[in-house]
């Protein structure tokens, strides 16, 4: 049973223990296939309860794509426990051009950094809940976090991307990153206010401003054509 459902995966698919619908009394029947299948070959672990189904090549078997290795580190069985975040996710937003073989993981739990087919992961900490369905919005906060550092792009040319992403999104969307946006630093929820006040009049960002000390001032260098409402928001 667990060969002929193996036989059925794509090449190169991660897969781990909660794809076979089996009673807990078989947990440990299932173990044991997996460790057949691995010694022969046929599949290979790439950590604590997770393997994939190698794609095989004239020069052996193919390492799983970034996507894979990326579901591996941030998912169990359908639970989002993590996502991706760094330079890899910016890239992916289009805020950089540049990709490495190091990738970062946002978990809720300490993590130390380690070597993974092949590529370097460092995991940071987040100290709140999160949904599958907020990782978009959540990379979109972490690109604002990072706006100053982001390579190959000025902050003006970051502004101006993480502005057609917000633009794209629904007003609940909208409505759902200001709640998350209170999980960042006070220059993340006043670069998000102002860009939400001067783009979508429809949505209230009332609670963002409130939530600023009106002293503090956030170095950012915005352009005020890009930004004209900034010095509102103490944006500099």
């Amino acid at each position: 049973m667990v060969k002929k459902s193996i036989d059925s995966f794509p090449p190169g698919i991660v897969f781990d223990y909660s794809v076979f619908p089996l009673q807990g009394k078989e947990f440990s029947a299932l173990a044991k296939s997996l460790s057949r299948l691995t010694i022969e070959g046929q599949i290979v672990r790439l950590s604590r309860g997770k393997y994939y189904k190698p794609q095989k090549s004239v020069f052996g078997n193919l390492q799983p794509d970034e996507n894979q290795v990326v579901r591996s580190l941030t998912k169990v069985g359908d639970k989002t426990i993590g996502y991706l975040t760094g330079l890899a996710a910016f890239n992916s937003i289009g805020l950089t051009s540049q990709v490495s073989n190091s990738l970062t993981i946002a978990r809720r739990s300490n993590q130390q950094a380690k070597e993974f087919q092949g590529y370097r992961i460092k995991f940071v900490k987040r100290n709140f809940q999160f949904s599958a369905e907020e990782v978009k919005l959540l990379q979109i906060l972490d690109a604002m976090r990072s706006i100053k550092s982001i390579p190959d792009a000025t902050v003006n040319e970051s502004l101006s991307i993480l502005s057609y992403n917000l633009k794209k999104l629904e007003s609940r969307d909208l409505r759902k990153i200001i709640r998350l946006s209170f999980n960042y630093p006070p220059s993340t929820r006043a670069l998000l206010g102002a860009i939400i006040e001067y783009q979508f009049s429809e949505i209230s960002v009332v609670s963002l401003y409130k939530s600023l000390n009106p002293l503090s001032k956030y170095r950012f260098g915005i352009d005020p054509e890009l930004l004209p409402n900034k010095s509102k928001w103490n944006i500099q």
